[in-house]
């Protein structure tokens, strides 16, 4: 469950970025924030853990698209340096600290109500916070040239590397020998090879430029 939203997070991360530049960075934050509100809704409802893991792996892809357009909304908003600074602070500081806040604040409301509602709290919230940025956040974009999108290349790092941990998760019963493993591993290895190639020979702006 964690690697999936992980994997997804980190694959369209550099995505995310692209997008919020091209279409702008108030509407992609929405578009993020929304989805990450409501997956995290999907995943509390969820009925088995099929149905969880997919919940948490569109809720990663939400978290992609809306945390690098958080970082250009407030330097674009804040212009004044001391201004900034303040803002970037309080930024970073959050962003530090959130993911052991998180893990704590989980605990307690595991302990207290249930599971479920380390999920369900993050929608009255997602959805208090789309309405006000709907309403505050001014939209800007990129200046001068906008790069176009790396889909294919955000799309087969991160089924490459699902793959490639779906293999090494899978070992504890089934053995690295086996065809199962053996064929998992092969999947992963020619999604990251088709990925190594699209960055070199075929996008026009990488997600990674390897020269």
């Amino acid at each position: 469950m964690v690697n999936a939203y992980t994997l997804t997070f980190a694959g369209f991360l550099m995505l995310g970025g692209r997008a919020a530049d091209l279409w702008g960075r108030r509407r992609v934050f929405l578009v993020g924030l929304t989805l990450f509100t409501l997956f995290s809704l999907v995943g509390g409802l969820a009925q088995n853990g099929a149905w969880l893991i997919t919940a948490r792996a569109l809720q990663g892809l939400g978290g992609a698209v809306l945390a690098p357009s958080t970082l250009s909304l407030l330097t674009n908003r804040f212009t004044e340096p001391h201004e900034r600074r303040r803002a970037l602070g309080a930024w970073s500081t959050t962003s530090a600290s959130g993911a052991a806040v998180g893990v704590l604040a989980g605990g307690v409301l595991t302990d207290l109500l249930d599971w479920r509602w380390v999920l369900f709290v993050n929608v009255p919230i997602g959805a208090a916070v789309v309405v006000l940025a709907a309403v505050a956040l001014p939209e800007s974009r990129a200046e001068g040239e906008r790069p176009k999108l790396d889909v294919l290349g955000a799309v087969t790092v991160t089924l490459g590397l699902a793959a490639l941990v779906y293999a090494v998760v899978g070992t504890n019963e089934h053995p690295w020998g086996s065809a199962r493993t053996l064929v998992t591993l092969g999947v992963a290895v020619a999604l990251l090879a088709v990925f190594a190639v699209t960055e070199t020979r075929i996008a026009e702006a990488p997600l990674i430029p390897f020269s």
